[in-house]
């Protein structure tokens, strides 16, 4: 376990130098920049606590929908090309056999690592969402902590139904380019059936990154109405049976296919 730990440290500080990251986690920034400008005419003199909460909580899930569902599958890709071809365009596989550790535990690490991104990147894009709308008025932020808390879980959660990206840029094996596309086309599938089955719930319900939402959705519509005093409607222990199992065929799915893939061309 320590020396897997090791291998995450090493793997962190190697990327803390690359330019490429460090680009992409800045859009956790420039994102709820952008949405703050834009809807900031909605709260015009609004002195109603209410009203400025609902400000912050529209803001807030907008970045959810969009942040995460849009933008963080594409980065998924492109940091997972990022992790993926380093020992390839470095040509450093002949290094890493001289030492004592196997395909499996490099896999695993470098997914840790991704894993710890997006919790990272998760966290910045609240923060900013919370700073900025602070500065547009104050008093409309409300409960962040929880706020923080959730938009974690929807990191982990989008990182886990993204997998078959990564699985897909370590498949083709192609240049950054072509990787940043293929987990875009991952994204963009996901919003072209979430548009052209939008009547359909049985349909949209078992898309990759709606079920990857269910839990935080269902959370936060959860905490607001606690909070407010507003009923909460029930949801059936099937729709959480049906995340976990989706979560758990996908996460197994796409390791074990990264593995196979990644052993396949590292040879």
């Amino acid at each position: 376990m320590k020396e897997l730990l090791k291998l995450v440290r090493c793997e962190l500080w190697k990327y803390k130098r690359n330019k490429v990251i460090p680009l992409l986690t800045m859009l956790a920034v420039l994102f709820p920049l952008a949405l703050v400008i834009m809807t900031r005419s909605r709260i015009d003199g609004a002195q109603d606590c209410r009203a400025l909460y609902n400000y912050y909580d529209y803001v807030f899930g907008s970045n959810i929908v969009y942040s995460f569902m849009l933008f963080l599958p594409c980065l998924i890709g492109s940091v997972g090309a990022v992790l993926f071809f380093a020992e390839r365009d470095n040509d450093t596989f002949k290094n890493i056999r001289s030492i004592p550790i196997t395909c499996g535990q490099l896999v695993l690490v470098k997914l840790a690592v991704l894993y710890l991104w997006a919790v990272f990147y998760a966290m910045l894009t609240t923060v900013s969402v919370t700073v900025f709308c602070a500065a547009v008025n104050y008093r409309a932020v409300y409960d962040f902590p929880f706020k923080l808390m959730v938009s974690i879980l929807a990191g982990i959660m989008i990182v886990s139904f993204s997998l078959p990206a990564v699985v897909m840029v370590i498949y083709f094996n192609q240049n950054y380019v072509l990787s940043i596309l293929l987990a875009f086309s991952y994204s963009i599938l996901n919003w072209f059936f979430l548009i052209l089955f939008a009547g359909h719930e049985m349909i949209v319900k078992f898309l990759p990154l709606i079920t990857g939402l269910f839990w935080v959705s269902f959370i936060l519509d959860y905490r607001k109405k606690a909070l407010f005093g507003d009923y909460v409607s029930p949801v059936h222990m099937s729709d959480h049976l049906r995340v976990f199992v989706s979560l758990v065929i996908i996460f197994t799915l796409s390791v074990t296919l990264i593995l196979r893939f990644y052993k396949k061309w590292s040879r």
